[in-house]
């Protein structure tokens, strides 16, 4: 089980002082782990608060007042976590964990899925080796972006946006 909220904590957009694009990565890492994510009431929309008892405001029902975008992150990932085998139950392998890059692969049987999140203020280039997933060849399609990434001898260079993160699976010959 992980959350980034509970009644016991403050908001975690409070926590994050309301910075959206880092909410939107931990939102990420909470959904695309491994384990169960438990969502506080009112993460999804983004509710603010402080210490307790300012953390447990009731919930607010008007979808004028959410936050529309956090809100449609949290559903794009909770399908995409539940109609996808390998994000709901595989392994992870950590790839690249240095500076603002975290690179991990979740794995299920001989199948994986790639993310990357670049938590700073700049885009980032990154190159990995993916032959551990059995990747030689191919191409790389993200599941959240246009675009992709061609895999050459068993290595992938992908550019991550500021705050960004990629979700790619392999598509093609191994």
């Amino acid at each position: 089980l992980h959350q980034l909220g509970s009644h016991d904590t403050p908001r975690v957009r409070t926590a994050l002082d309301d910075h959206r694009p880092r909410l939107a990565l931990a939102v990420f890492l909470q959904l695309v782990w491994p384990g169960t994510p438990c969502v506080y009431y009112g993460d999804e929309i983004g509710l603010a608060g402080g210490r307790d008892p300012d953390n447990r405001g009731g919930m607010v029902w008007d979808p004028d007042a959410w936050d529309q975008d956090l809100f449609a992150w949290h559903r794009r990932l909770i399908h995409a976590r539940r109609e996808d085998p390998v994000l709901a139950s595989g392994g992870v392998s950590i790839l690249h964990a240095r500076g603002d890059l975290l690179a991990f692969a979740r794995i299920l049987g001989d199948d994986a899925r790639l993310a990357v999140l670049n938590r700073g203020d700049r885009a980032r280039r990154l190159t990995l080796d993916v032959r551990q997933l059995g990747w030689t060849a191919g191409e790389l399609v993200d599941r959240l972006a246009c675009g992709g990434a061609a895999i050459t001898g068993g290595r992938v260079t992908l550019r991550v946006p500021a705050h960004g993160v990629r979700l790619l699976h392999h598509e093609g010959p191994r």
